[in-house]
């Protein structure tokens, strides 16, 4: 396993790990024009920078992340990332923003061979839905800023509906409630 620069080991078992995560929790008091604009909340700012530090801590810091254009999104992703200390840039895509579980499939596809560990944020009901395909069926209610982890198996472009198995879901409230 790689060592992070003052953190725990990265993930490096022999399958590749797809971690689906909710953008946080949004502000609805604003004066932007679109939902595209709208951005996080303080609640949401905390949940996504805890997420990052239990993403690192765990040994699951990715190596690829991949985020809808959505304000809201973006700003989970830099958080999370700047707050876990991560090696790698976020990318935004316009296909998560809307795009439905399809849209996920065809960005995940395209991760470069290489990838061990990818971290995806974009929206529910996508996020529902997209890990339901994944797994063959299984529903998961995705609260706010939650992180499913899903290993793959095979290759990323082979990807397709029942060949993954989750490994674990966090959600922000339970990290609070174990701290």
């Amino acid at each position: 396993m790689r060592a992070h620069p003052g953190r725990g080991n990265v993930y490096n078992g022999t399958m590749p790990l797809l971690m689906l995560m909710r953008h946080g929790k949004s502000r609805w008091d604003g004066s932007w024009k679109t939902d595209h604009e709208r951005p996080l909340a303080p609640r949401g700012m905390r949940a996504a920078a805890q997420m990052g530090r239990f993403l690192s801590d765990t040994g699951h810091q990715p190596t690829t992340v991949i985020s809808s254009i959505a304000k809201r999104a973006a700003e989970t992703a830099r958080l999370a990332a700047e707050s876990g200390q991560w090696d790698c840039e976020v990318v935004l895509d316009p296909r998560l923003y809307g795009g439905g579980p399809d849209a996920v499939l065809e960005v995940v596809r395209a991760f470069d061979p290489t990838v061990e560990c990818a971290l995806v944020v974009g929206h529910n009901p996508t996020w529902a839905e997209t890990t339901s395909l994944l797994l063959g069926g299984a529903s998961l209610r995705f609260p706010t800023a939650a992180i499913a982890c899903l290993e793959v198996e095979g290759a990323w472009k082979d990807l397709r509906p029942g060949h993954t198995d989750l490994r674990w879901f966090v959600i922000p409230r339970l990290l609070e409630a174990t701290s």
